[in-house]
């Protein structure tokens, strides 16, 4: 059977700021790791990468309501993102570009971004 067929959709998504449900229209993380290298007399002449400190980031995008911001700038908030692969972790908020509507003036989206500030749990989720 095809990937495409068996493709995992994620429209169940949601995202979870401590005891709030937000509102989002797609969450993202992004993990990473360093990768420093190095060349020794046993590496043939070539840098060798080495799995080193675990890292991340991430973005949530929430429609702006008539309360205004949801999360504040360099606040810690426990976030539970669900999809496809579920996410939990502490995270602190480190901007919050918004995207104005510029038809009418206001402002329509922000896209939180946000860098861990615990290791990340992962788990299966929804294959709705």
């Amino acid at each position: 059977m095809s990937d495409l067929v068996n493709a995992i959709s994620g429209k169940d998504g949601s995202a979870v700021a401590g005891e709030t449900t937000l509102e989002i229209t797609e969450w993202t993380y992004e993990p990473s790791i360093a990768a420093p290298k190095y060349a020794s007399n046993l590496t043939q002449g070539h840098k060798v990468a080495v799995a080193a400190v675990q890292d991340g980031s991430g973005t949530i995008t929430c429609p702006v309501t008539a309360s205004g911001l949801v999360l504040n700038l360099g606040e810690v908030v426990d976030l539970a993102l669900y999809g496809p692969i579920n996410v939990s972790l502490t995270a602190l908020i480190t901007s919050h570009p918004i995207t104005v509507d510029v038809n009418d003036g206001n402002p329509t989206m922000i896209a939180y971004s946000f860098e861990p500030r615990s290791k990340p749990v992962f788990s299966a989720g929804s294959s709705s």
